[in-house]
């Protein structure tokens, strides 16, 4: 009996082996410092990456973060651990907090990998999946919500989602989103001035269609907005705020600076963030 247990053990192990070895894994986004350990040394990983396995060794230095795709379970799974260890294994000891599962997240990262757009291939792949914008009701709510932030300096400014303006080489300079609710959001940076407010991040490639499937923000993760670099050209006297909102809208209402708050109306569940 006792050898019985010890073989069906080893079957139930054998199987988990299995399993983890033939997950396919898809790199969504990564944040600081993230390197997959190889013969070559520690080689720095990019998101879209195909080739990891289960027997990867992946190397998280302080504050860094890997969100994957997990094509078998349809899955994001981000990934905080520090130090070395199997990919496998990181993924099995991930905080349950740190995972989702969405409907369209497969489609989506099967054709951003075959995309040399991928700003028109997200927004198409959420349009096909029912991930795309809402309607006119969605963007009143979200005007009227953020008319009552502006009034008010406190309604939606919960600390859930954060941002910085990191500066590149070259001059330019871009954003990194941290997005820390269980929900995927829309974003986009609002410039404030006297004399009137602006979208920092374009919201479609086509400024036409007013959409921003290419700005979402996977739940529990950070994402480096890299190729959407700005220079920081606003005045000195400018206010800066990052708006996140649960449901792909047109952020351009929030351009409009005599909205004002109606209590009576909807309001979207938005999260407001000012710079670090």
């Amino acid at each position: 009996m006792k050898a019985l247990r010890i073989v069906n053990l080893f079957v139930f192990v054998l199987i988990l082996a299995i399993s983890a070895s033939a997950e396919n894994y898809t790199v969504y986004a990564v944040h600081g410092k993230v390197w997959e350990r190889t013969e070559r040394g520690n080689v720095p990983i990019a998101p879209r990456a195909s080739h990891l396995n289960g027997d990867s060794y992946i190397v998280i230095g302080n504050g860094g973060s890997l969100t994957l795709y997990l094509g078998e379970r349809r899955q994001l799974v981000t990934i905080t651990e520090k130090g070395i260890q199997r990919l496998s294994t990181l993924v099995r000891r991930a905080n349950p907090s740190r995972r989702s599962a969405t409907k369209w997240a497969g489609s989506l990262m099967s054709s951003l990998i075959k995309s040399e757009t991928p700003e028109q291939t997200h927004r198409r792949v959420l349009q096909s999946q029912g991930g795309s914008h809402r309607g006119e009701d969605e963007d009143r709510a979200l005007a009227n919500a953020f008319a009552r932030y502006m009034a008010d300096g406190v309604s939606g400014a919960d600390g859930l989602v954060t941002f910085d303006i990191v500066d590149d080489e070259s001059g330019t300079s871009y954003v990194e989103v941290t997005n820390n609710t269980a929900d995927y959001l829309f974003i986009n940076l609002l410039v404030i001035t006297p004399d009137g407010r602006e979208l920092l991040l374009p919201v479609d490639t086509n400024p036409d269609n007013g959409c921003c499937a290419h700005l979402s923000v996977a739940p529990q993760s950070t994402v480096s907005f890299s190729e959407l670099a700005f220079f920081r050209d606003w005045a000195d006297d400018a206010r800066l705020l990052l708006v996140a909102s649960p449901v792909e809208v047109n952020f351009t209402v929030l351009c409009d600076s005599t909205v004002a708050y109606r209590p009576s109306e909807p309001t979207l569940p938005i999260h407001i963030s000012a710079p670090k």
